[in-house]
């Protein structure tokens, strides 16, 4: 689980999508959105 980049608290797992993971930091509520690399465009 990732560190939040302003205080340093866990950040808990908040929602996830078919290109994006997103986490949430309990304390001061920082967001951080990872982009996964396994997802590949069908277009």
């Amino acid at each position: 689980m990732t560190r939040c980049p302003q205080c340093g608290t866990r950040m808990n797992y908040n929602d996830e999508t078919t290109k994006l993971t997103e986490y949430a930091c309990p304390r001061c509520h920082a967001t951080e959105i990872v982009k996964k690399q396994s997802y590949h465009s069908t277009a």
